[in-house]
């Protein structure tokens, strides 16, 4: 386990280091903190996965300052609270906080995992906005999607259509899973 660990923090630190232009050192300190906190995080998850988990969430945030206005000065600025909570060992929840200021805007929030049932009634119509008006709701983690105010039964409610937009870091997310697995896996390090 020792070797899987090592391998996936220096994975993490380069990645830190190279995409957001911290110092190696802080890079490194980082990336300790968020491979401990993956350890204590998560005992029913096997060490490999929790790891892994942890180092792509990490990696994602890292790399999708290609996608921060400003690039890596976004990080001082806007990104500051998401560099904290990646400093402190939370990259999961860096990495929807980042994809949730890069998504932009939106006028309510859902669930997505909402029955439709409940997603009638709970989604709050804003201002006053009448039936067949659409609006845009976020679901806190980048997710954005678009409702529809109706009437069913005699009560007005929302229903979701479908996705405004596609999410602003799922692809990066997917491609630093996939290298946290063979990193875990295998002694080679990542490839780009």
């Amino acid at each position: 386990m020792t070797g899987i660990r090592e391998r996936l923090k220096a994975w993490v630190a380069d990645e830190l280091a190279a995409e957001l232009g911290l110092q190696p050192r802080a890079a490194a300190e980082v990336s300790e903190r968020v491979l401990t906190a993956a350890e204590t995080d998560l005992p029913a998850a096997s060490d490999v996965d929790r790891l892994g988990w942890y180092a792509a969430s990490a990696v994602t945030c890292a790399r999708a300052t290609s996608r921060c206005p400003g690039g890596q000065e976004w990080w001082r600025r806007q990104g500051a609270p998401v560099l904290r909570l990646l400093a402190g060992g939370r990259p999961a929840d860096a990495q929807s906080l980042q994809a949730e200021l890069l998504a932009g805007p939106f006028d309510a929030e859902l669930d997505v995992n909402w029955p439709d049932e409940k997603k009638f009634w709970a989604i709050e119509i804003p201002g006053a906005l009448g039936i067949g008006s659409t609006f845009t709701a976020g679901d806190e983690e980048g997710g954005r999607y678009e409702c529809e105010i109706i009437a069913r039964n005699g009560q007005t409610g929302v229903r979701l259509t479908g996705r405004t937009s596609e999410h602003p870091t799922d692809d990066i997310s997917l491609q630093a899973s996939e290298e946290a697995e063979r990193l875990a896996t295998t002694p080679r390090g990542p490839s780009r």
